[in-house]
């Protein structure tokens, strides 16, 4: 009525501002005094528009006669009726205090401020409503409440009554006007009137949780709720500084120079967007959202093995737009979303569908089997009907430690060097089989095309971590607890090597460079005159000690061709080249001495680079014109000339040979008392244990090889000896130490006890329980053996455990065997060889010499 009839602005502008703009003009008419009454309540409306008000009315009432003639009995029953909906609606907000509302409704933190400073606090919404206007004007001589702040509290009660009467299955139009009638004293007709009474005759009271939403909604439509509800510039503000609907969120300077002002005037407007956005949020689902539909960010958080760590949540990142905008509106940490989602255990956060009972067990069993022990090492594979490796959660929530592979690293060896270590370790499976180094670095860059390292770099990761290798014959190495399979159930993820793994050092590279140009110019060489060659040719700051390093660890360029000489694998002699010329190098009284001893303990063809069936041959035919006859028959004892690259006729020669003077080996001899019974360290019997159980067979030459001595030293006398007193060995009391030597009985047991033992602790001595309980069997079972075992010699090395002078990996050659050599360097090499020949054959030779 007043829009139609061009009203004046002042009355068109109050009633815009109240509740009265949705009366009918009916019910106006009807009620004038309460209409006139309500008008001069609003500000602004004063004696001259209400007074244009009744004139609109009275031309209006000409229209509609039965209204004007109502009688003053049904105006007494309206009051009457309108009194009772008053109360109605009062009484169910009765539960419900000033102070809820300003927790749970955007209200202004003056108006807050007020409420909460105020005898209001507590008051029950219920009783303020019976009489608002009077409400109002006292809490208008309040400090602090204002005419607008009381303006915005009529606002919000309003908007509270009516989503309460919708929640309550009221039409929104007649809980708008109830709310309207109750604030404002708006004419309600007796209509709806009768209709609101009845529908809340049996309504309980109100609660401030009857209007939060109960479904659980997705995060976007949250986000779109809550937006919704701000203004156009705090939620633009909000949307950018998050990230919501497009690719990345802004920083507040770039936000605060679009729009022209300070980023701390875009951080302002942003906190309080959030502060109402957060009141907002406390009538929705928020959390029961973020953790219902949480699967995809606990998958970006690295969840999809079933557990996450505390790094994990430090070390990320970048979470959905709306899911920390989420987070941040309802004043939730990632860590308190964590709880909600999962299973909080120990360190981190696990799946619920763990089993905690069955996650304590496995605790218990795997930290039970790492007491005391060193890592990294295979972790123990334990199963159960959880898909989730519960190893793996047990190894990175409760020991804080690192999986990697399948083995436990320490939770700071990240590094690729402690990776190295694993994949070099699960190269070797459960193979009982030693692997040099050179093959090892061809298998790990064969892996995946990964990119090659050098064999040097090899040795010295496994040199670092004795509990998981083990060096055996000639720089070839055991895998300590190998593990099979772990290939096959971890997938290994190698990282490219670092420079240093590919590349030598200055020094070393220099030398290789000038060992391989002196070989390629030279040919094979005796390890000594390489030496010396070197002392006379290299610069003084270049380190003579080095040449033995690396001719051992780049096997890859260098080979041992035989004892004591080198040569360059590209350059090996062929076997038209060996028969036709002859090196020097191999045709001499001491290689041939060797070979045959070799040959006689069991070495097979190959253990040099020139023990070869060709070499025999050159071997013997050169001895059958310049050896003395010892050394020849000692040759042909041991000849395998079916096996010979030469002519039928000429081998029926050669046999008829061997008939007539071969059957006795001259060169056997016993072991020096002062070195042959020596104890060798404990790990070189692991080590010769491990070369037995993956060969079936042993031998003493073997046996120098792994306690590092030379080829015919007789340190490993007592080795041999010892193995057999253990039961490692098969015991043949007709045989000697120099005879090949078999696999005994007590092999797997011995070697187990001994690698469990290194593979825990990293360190194994003779002093050690292992250690202590080896020498006392050896004692018992070896003073009970008949045959070739000197037991008072064993004896005396097994009571020698503690003494500083046993034998130990990097012990240099006796002092007789440094006489030796110094008194073979001045005297010719022939002469002096046939001599040790001669000594050796000799039937009434002294084992004392």
């Amino acid at each position: 009525l007043v829009s139609l009839s061009n009203a004046s602005a002042r009355l068109t502008s109050g009633l815009s501002r109240s509740g009265l703009s949705k009366i009918a003009v009916a019910d106006a008419i009807l009620d004038k005094v309460a209409l006139i009454a309500s008008c001069y309540k609003i500000p602004g409306m004063g004696r001259k528009s209400v007074r244009e008000l009744e004139w609109l009315l009275a031309e209006c009432s000409k229209d509609l006669p039965s209204v004007a003639q109502e009688s003053d009995q049904a105006k007494l029953a309206n009051v009457e009726l309108t009194g009772e909906l008053l109360n109605s609606i009062a009484t169910c907000f009765d539960d419900i205090t000033l102070e809820q509302i300003c927790e749970y409704c955007a209200v202004s933190v003056r108006l807050t401020n007020g409420i909460l400073n105020s005898q209001y606090r507590k008051a029950s919404l219920g009783e303020l409503l019976l009489d608002w206007q009077k409400t109002r004007q006292e809490m208008a001589e309040l400090q602090n409440l204002g005419r607008t702040s009381l303006s915005d509290l009529s606002r919000i009660c309003s908007e509270l009554i009516s989503k309460f009467l919708v929640a309550a299955n009221i039409e929104k139009e007649l809980a708008e006007a109830a709310a309207a009638f109750v604030l404002s004293r708006a004419h309600i007709s007796n209509e709806n009137s009768r209709l609101l009474i009845d529908a809340l005759q049996d309504q309980v009271n109100f609660k401030i949780s009857d209007i939060a939403v109960s479904d659980i909604l997705s995060p976007d439509t949250i986000t779109r709720m809550l937006l919704s509800e701000l203004k156009e510039r705090p939620r633009e503000i909000i949307e950018r500084r998050y990230g919501i609907d497009q690719n990345k969120a802004e920083t507040l300077e770039q936000i605060g120079t679009d729009y022209k002002v300070t980023r701390e005037r875009i951080r302002q407007i942003e906190k309080k967007a959030l502060n109402a956005a957060s009141i907002s949020a406390k009538l929705l689902p928020v959390r029961e959202s973020l953790v219902a539909f949480g699967n995809q960010i606990w998958n970006l958080l690295g969840g999809e093995k079933g557990y996450l760590t505390q790094i994990d949540i430090k070390n990320f990142n970048g979470l959905p737009a709306n899911f920390a905008f989420l987070l941040d509106v309802a004043g939730i940490t990632i860590e308190d979303w964590l709880d909600a989602f999962s299973n909080r255990w120990e360190y981190g956060w696990c799946v619920k569908e763990i089993d905690l009972l069955e996650l304590d067990a496995t605790a218990v069993s795997i930290i039970a089997d790492l007491q005391g022990k060193l890592l990294p090492r295979p972790c123990p594979v334990v199963g159960g009907p959880c898909e989730i490796n519960l190893a793996a959660v047990v190894v990175e929530l409760k020991l804080r430690k690192q999986l990697y592979g399948g083995y436990i690293l320490e939770a700071n060896a990240g590094s690729r060097f402690a990776k190295r270590v694993v994949e070099l370790h699960n190269l070797f499976g459960s193979n009982a089989r030693p692997i040099d180094a050179t093959e090892l670095a061809e298998r790990f860059a064969s892996e995946k095309r990964r990119q090659a390292i050098s064999a040097r770099y090899i040795t010295m990761v496994m040199s670092r971590n004795p509990h998981l290798f083990l060096e055996g014959d000639d720089a070839q190495w055991f895998g300590i607890g190998s593990t099979s399979g772990l290939s096959s159930a971890f997938e290994l993820e190698f990282a490219l090597p670092s420079s240093l793994e590919g590349a030598e050092d200055d020094e070393t590279f220099t030398m290789a460079g000038f060992l391989q140009v002196l070989l390629e110019r030279t040919g094979p060489m005796k390890f000594t005159d390489i030496v010396n060659e070197a002392k006379k040719t290299l610069p003084s700051d270049r380190a003579i000690a080095s040449v033995g390093p690396t001719l051992l660890m780049g096997r890859e360029v260098f080979e041992r061709v035989l004892p004591g000489v080198y040569g360059l694998r590209k350059t090996k002699l062929s076997v038209q080249q060996l028969l036709n010329r002859p090196p020097n190098y191999l045709v001499n009284e001491y290689q041939a001495r060797l070979f045959a001893l070799g040959r006689r303990a069991g070495e097979p063809w190959g253990a040099f680079g020139l023990w070869t069936p060709a070499a025999e041959y050159v071997l013997c035919a050169w001895a059958k014109k310049h050896s003395h006859s010892a050394l020849f028959e000692s040759l042909l004892t041991i000849a395998s000339i079916e096996e010979w690259p030469i002519a039928h006729d000429e081998k029926v020669e050669w046999k008829e040979l061997i008939g007539t003077r071969a059957g006795k080996f001259h060169l056997h001899f016993e072991p020096r008392p002062d070195t042959g019974y020596a104890l060798p360290n404990i790990k070189r019997l692991l080590a010769s244990c491990l070369q037995t159980k993956a060969t079936g067979k042993f031998n003493w030459i073997l046996g120098n090889r792994i306690l590092n001595r030379t080829a015919d030293a007789h340190v490993s006398a007592g080795l041999v000896a010892l193995m057999n007193a253990l039961g490692a060995l098969h015991f043949d009391p007709s045989s000697n130490w120099q005879m090949p030597q078999h696999a005994g009985q007590r092999l797997d047991e011995i070697t187990n006890r001994l690698e469990e033992a290194l593979h825990g602790r990293g360190e194994l001595d003779w002093q050690s329980p292992v250690g202590l309980q080896l020498l006392e069997e050896a004692k018992e079972r070896g003073v009970s053996m008949e045959g070739w075992i000197n037991h008072r010699l064993m004896i005396s090395m097994l009571n020698d455990y503690a003494n500083p002078n046993a034998i130990s990996d990097h012990e240099e050659e006796s002092d007789l065997d440094k006489l030796l050599l110094e008194f073979r360097q001045g005297t010719e090499a022939s002469m002096f060889d046939k001599m040790l020949d001669e000594l050796a054959s000799s039937d009434d030779l002294s084992g004392n010499f």
